[in-house]
């Protein structure tokens, strides 16, 4: 989207220059125009876009089994899956967009612990407390609710569920069916790896 932002920039400093000596004054329908041809640079731009990505991360195949892909974009994860609900209907590709600030919070949760191994309920509850203004719903009488939280399927996912799996991607940690998190890398390593998601 840089091309993007770089033209509507040249855009409007192209119109204020105009302005500043006096040489145009724009009515409501030039204004309008210019909305017009801003959409549409839009739009072309993010059909560019758009098919970079595809071309860089072409869709992955069902083979029967969950598989997840992981894709970086500048501000946040795209994690691509293959769901299939039921056995009569087919499997569907879903992509989920984790924004970065999310995944920043659990790594930041990550450099605070002190023990290699946490349980995911344990862990839920430091992320919500710390972060307790975008947690505030899942506090019942001041404790954290973790039956709650775990209720609210997508703000579970997109908080701590899909960053744990971003992090278990980067090998950093894994992540075991029984709920826990063990940390397979230290501090130091850990703060490396920002380097990758930031």
């Amino acid at each position: 989207m840089k091309n993007f932002e770089n033209y509507l920039s040249g855009r409007i400093t192209h119109i204020q220059n105009l302005k500043e000596k006096g040489l145009k004054s724009i009515s409501i329908s030039e204004h309008l125009l210019l909305i017009e041809e801003i959409l549409e640079k839009f739009k072309s731009f993010n059909i560019e876009l758009q098919a970079r990505i595809n071309l860089e991360y072409p869709s992955i195949n069902w083979k029967g089994k969950s598989q997840l892909r992981f894709e970086r974009l500048p501000k946040l994860w795209i994690i691509s899956e293959f769901r299939k609900e039921s056995p009569e209907i087919k499997p569907r590709e879903l992509h989920h967009e984790i924004p970065l600030e999310n995944v920043m919070r659990v790594f930041n949760i990550l450099l605070s612990l002190n023990d290699k191994e946490i349980k995911v309920r344990d862990f839920a509850e430091l992320l919500a407390k710390t972060y307790r203004d975008d947690f505030e719903e899942f506090f019942i009488d001041g404790a954290f609710s973790y039956e709650t939280f775990f209720g609210t399927r997508g703000k579970m996912f997109k908080t701590l569920f899909y960053p744990l799996k971003i992090f278990e991607h980067l090998k950093v940690i894994e992540y075991s069916k029984r709920g826990i998190i063990q940390k397979i890398k230290s501090n130091l390593e850990i703060q490396v790896m920002f380097l990758n998601i930031r």
